[in-house]
């Protein structure tokens, strides 16, 4: 039961509860997307690239998922290990592969393909660690975004490709930063 008038919680828990489920169905043509319950929908959404906005925060470890202007997700994700760290820019989503190989930079003898990344399920092994306090969460990462599998399997059915990603070192409307900053200046 959710007991909480706010989205990106309530549909954190939503999709955590669905994920596998084969009451679950996602409902997508070129137009819209919709998320299914046991024959009830959930969610609609327009598959319209400029409706859709995702904020990666690489030192928050966050990934924001915005549609028609309101934040509807905020899920912890992994940017890369220290000095393999996502690169900050802007980018588009291009294309969808279902369980892709990914290779590390220096295994895959061609150069890596500059700007080129994909926003993927976290590494099996680290999925227990990813939320324990005093571990580093980015080793699972060489630079693409991680994000657990039941938010994934979410994005990857709703996001429209040519949707725009933005990756940030730092929040800049992060009003706790911004209290932290002004007092060591005083």
């Amino acid at each position: 039961m959710i007991h909480n008038n706010k989205v990106t919680e309530n549909l954190k828990y939503i999709l955590k509860q669905i994920y596998n489920d084969p009451r679950a169905k996602y409902v997508t043509n070129r137009k819209r997307s919709i998320l299914q319950f046991d024959g009830k929908e959930i969610a609609r959404y327009k598959a319209d690239p400029d409706l859709w906005y995702v904020l990666g925060i690489v030192e928050a470890g966050v990934t924001r998922i915005f549609y028609a202007d309101e934040q509807i997700l905020e899920i912890r994700a992994i940017f890369g290990r220290k000095g393999e760290e996502a690169p900050v820019g802007e980018y588009e989503i291009k294309n969808r592969a279902f369980k892709p190989t990914w290779y590390k930079k220096e295994e895959r003898g061609a150069p890596p393909v500059p700007g080129s990344y994909g926003i993927h399920g976290v590494n099996a092994g680290k999925v227990n660690e990813f939320y324990k306090k005093n571990f580093d969460w980015r080793n699972g990462s060489a630079g693409c975004p991680n994000i657990q599998e039941w938010y994934l399997n979410f994005l990857g059915k709703v996001l429209p490709l040519g949707a725009k990603v933005n990756i940030v070192s730092k929040d800049k409307w992060d009003r706790n930063q911004d209290v932290v900053q002004a007092a060591s200046a005083a």
